[in-house]
């Protein structure tokens, strides 16, 4: 049976054993390159990307952005597009009802506009990063007006300055049981399937020129569960659409493992094909929005878990840079140095850090790059797309 990433790592994680890279056919890595040089013939993430009409980029911290220079020196080297991980959600731009803290997203903020770099945010609607006052303050009666006005205060401060909102994430668990396969989460229980709706107009209210991005992950896969969660996202959209509710784009967040034994290989073709082709269909975008490989399971050498991590990066966006819907990619980070999250959920057994993006630790180009950057440049050409 095939698995999406979370499922497969609480699998893997109980496993006695684990195995070796599949590596047939993998050149050696590529050399690295000084830090702050110009990668090779010029070669950028996002200049590879904006050449074919794609906007291409990383997720950053604004912790980051404050405090490492080296670290502001590659995301205005590299990205095309940004997306700060945190600060614009719920928790974090409404710590009390009622009251905002804008300090992180208006540094965000400035810092794409001076580097001139369009940005992402995410998000309104999920059922995680909730501030603490939300189980005793919000209830049945004022659900819809908390967010309602925590959408009309955050889109409404950056309106006509954001590329693209994740207005809902996540709000699909066929396993749940619900009408349509949606979660059960605490906006579900407070109004219902009506919450997306909701926040989908509230978002086209404050923030007319924005792309209203859903976002989810687990729908690039072949298999039964991904399969119930494509057909779910493509009933909630379809619905929305006859509701005129108003969406722009789909998001594949695509967080990805690499692939250390066959029983565990994620298998990538005509599911997530089909995704695409019904969202153009539509009228609707796709952007990738979270991309990373996982490459924790395995003992292997680094080289060879970096060869393992590009060939999946070439795979997978050879096949959902195919048809030109897909208007963005963006990875869930851009060097190896920050990828905390991933040592606190996913650790290596032999507690080495984790390899998921293009650059490693101490700023080199991977082979990870390199593959981004060719599959970019050998994507077929598309109208750009800013914002609406």
């Amino acid at each position: 049976m095939k698995m999406n990433r979370r499922e497969f790592v609480t699998a893997a994680s109980s496993a006695a054993a684990l195995g070796s890279f599949e590596i047939a056919g993998l050149a050696r890595p590529a050399r690295s390159f000084a830090m702050g040089a110009p990668s090779p013939a010029g070669m950028t993430i996002g200049s590879a990307g904006a050449s074919r009409g794609i906007l291409a980029g990383s997720a950053v911290d604004v912790h980051h952005l404050r405090d490492d220079s080296q670290y502001v020196s590659l995301v205005t080297q590299q990205c095309g597009i940004i997306v700060e991980v945190n600060k614009f959600k719920f928790d974090a731009t409404e710590p009390s009802p009622g009251q905002y803290n804008f300090n992180d997203p208006d540094y965000v903020m400035n810092f794409a506009e001076t580097h001139r770099i369009p940005i992402r945010a995410t998000c309104f609607v999920w059922h995680n990063a909730l501030p603490k006052w939300f189980n005793s303050y919000v209830t049945p009666q004022n659900a819809e007006k908390v967010l309602t006005d925590h959408i009309e205060n955050v889109a409404g401060r950056y309106a006509g300055r954001i590329q693209s909102w994740d207005v809902v994430n996540e709000a699909l668990a066929p396993k749940d049981g619900l009408p349509g396969g949606l979660r059960n989460s605490p906006w579900y229980k407070m109004l219902g399937a009506n919450s997306i709706d909701i926040a989908f107009r509230a978002a086209r209210r404050a923030d007319p020129k924005a792309m209203l991005v859903y976002n989810d992950y687990g729908i690039e896969d072949n298999y039964a569960g991904a399969n119930a969660k494509r057909a779910a996202l493509l009933e909630l959209v379809r619905g929305m659409q006859k509701r005129n509710v108003p969406i722009d784009a789909i998001g594949i967040q695509s967080h990805i493992i690499a692939k250390p034994t066959q029983k565990f290989n994620q298998d990538f073709g005509q599911g997530i094909l089909s995704l695409i082709s019904e969202a153009k269909a539509m009228g609707l975008k796709v952007m990738i929005t979270e991309f990373d490989v996982a490459d924790q399971f395995t003992n292997a050498p680094v080289e060879v878990r970096d060869q393992a991590v590009a060939k999946l990066y070439s795979e997978y966006m050879d096949l959902v840079l195919s048809n030109t819907a897909t208007c963005a990619f963006v990875t869930w980070g851009l060097n190896d140095r920050y990828s905390v999250a991933m040592e606190t959920e996913q650790p290596r057994a032999d507690h080495t850090p984790n390899r998921p993006w293009p650059f490693d630790g101490n700023y080199q180009p991977k082979p990870a790059f390199f593959a981004e950057v060719k599959a970019l440049e050998s994507a077929p050409m598309r109208t750009p797309v800013a914002s609406r």
